[in-house]
């Protein structure tokens, strides 16, 4: 039976992954994801030109489960509870997944070494961003968090975010809540809104 292109490609990007998970980016060749892909080097050229073009594509399939969580979250009743139910979900998800979080970080100083790399890292950050301010404006509007500077929150919830990132990335004993707590001391506990505020 014949298997259709995006098959083809998805088995590329799970042989792959494989690869990289087990061997690590450096030292995993063209040759051994052809192999693992039973594919011919020509057959895996043919789909993708280079091992780096590679590795992001496999980090679209990790980041799937993140974008998954963010649809999920603007859909709550709560936006500023919702946040923080992402912010927790994210961090939990990369504490599960550490072995993806290490390619995830590989792809974030690969995209900064290139002019285009560094628009598509942009585009990113941006995107998050934009989810950020979304979540922060419903909260505003939904009275659970007072007017703040919608622009500077986004930005250090990101910043956070991705700083937290290499730290479960090195240590082995952090967990969801470390990070967490520390945005809520840092950045929540000032936004909420006492009684009778409005």
């Amino acid at each position: 039976m014949e298997i259709t292109k995006v098959e083809r490609i998805n088995s590329i990007i799970i042989a792959a992954y494989n690869e990289f998970i087990e061997k690590g980016y450096e030292q995993t060749s063209m040759n051994n994801i052809a192999e693992r892909a039973s594919l011919s080097k020509g057959g895996l050229y043919h789909h993708f030109t280079s091992k780096e073009e590679l590795l992001f594509a496999i980090n679209s399939y990790i980041m799937q489960p993140i974008a998954s969580l963010m649809r999920k979250t603007e859909l709550c009743d709560s936006p500023f509870s919702g946040l923080k139910q992402f912010i927790s979900g994210y961090f939990n998800f990369w504490i599960e997944h550490k072995k993806d979080l290490e390619i995830n970080l590989i792809v974030i100083s690969k995209l900064i070494q290139s002019n285009d790399g560094r628009n598509t890292y942009n585009e990113y950050i941006n995107n998050m961003k934009g989810f950020f301010e979304f979540m922060l404006i419903k909260a505003i509007e939904q009275k659970e968090i007072k007017n703040c500077d919608i622009n500077l929150i986004s930005s250090l919830l990101f910043t956070i975010l991705e700083g937290n990132l290499i730290k479960i990335a090195a240590n082995n004993s952090i967990d969801a809540d470390m990070p967490l707590k520390e945005i809520e001391k840092t950045i929540f506990d000032d936004l909420k809104i006492k009684l009778g505020w409005f």
